[in-house]
């Protein structure tokens, strides 16, 4: 997987260090209801809305060479512009609140020091409260998948990222009478590429330097 994008956010996250293995792609041949089209051709164009609700942004990194250790940005925001007709038309950008890292590690007292610890040191969340991922190419390569170039901009550093993303179906949502589609974008990131380090160095000594990020979730056509 390419070092990349967006995500690149999560990262600088806690604990880990080696190589980030990754997460195979749900398996195929999963029965689904008969309304989901797993064809990104046969989908309404035009432009959709992340639905922050049913979207999650997963972050895994190794901790001292040994276990994965995961997290998560809690907001997010973004659009997705679809041309069915030709794929490599298609757009997309993705905004994360760097202040909204969830680890689950709590202090002596039950607080949340450590997600603030990630937030601030690693991603810069108070000078630079947005991490961005803005597509610049879309190239298909197969019925589902294809690879999505671009540029992250995390701790007021912008590199360039790539996406491997898989196309999970799209349908009509009755009770909304809205069309959705549902998509999986993995990449990995190097941190240190965006200057993602904790302010301890003993402690950031234990962090691996690939993040492999993975976000899986819904958009809504406007």
């Amino acid at each position: 997987m390419r070092p990349t994008l967006l995500i690149a956010t999560l990262l600088a996250a806690s604990a880990v260090g080696a190589q980030a293995q990754t997460i195979a792609p749900p398996a195929a041949g999963v029965p689904l209801p008969p309304e989901v089209s797993l064809d990104p051709a046969k989908q309404p164009a035009g432009a959709y809305t992340l639905d922050g609700r049913h979207m999650s942004v997963l972050w895994r990194i190794r901790h001292m060479g040994l276990s994965l250790f995961t997290g998560r940005m809690d907001t997010v925001s973004g659009k997705l512009v679809l041309d069915p007709a030709h794929l490599a038309n298609s757009t997309i950008s993705v905004t994360l609140a760097a202040a909204s890292v969830s680890t689950n590690v709590l202090g002596a007292g039950g607080e949340h020091a450590f997600d603030k610890i990630i937030a601030t040191q690693a991603l810069g969340s108070e000078a630079h409260p947005e991490i961005t991922f803005v597509s610049r190419t879309v190239k298909q390569t197969g019925p589902r998948t294809g690879l999505v170039s671009g540029d992250v901009t995390l701790n007021g550093v912008t590199k360039p990222a790539v996406m491997d993303v898989t196309f999970d179906g799209g349908r009509l949502i009755t009770m909304r009478n809205k069309h959705v589609l549902a998509i999986t974008a993995r990449t990995v990131i190097q941190r240190a590429d965006f200057a993602a380090n904790l302010a301890d160095k003993v402690r950031d000594s234990t962090v691996g330097n690939e993040v492999e990020v993975i976000l899986s979730g819904e958009f809504t056509k406007d």
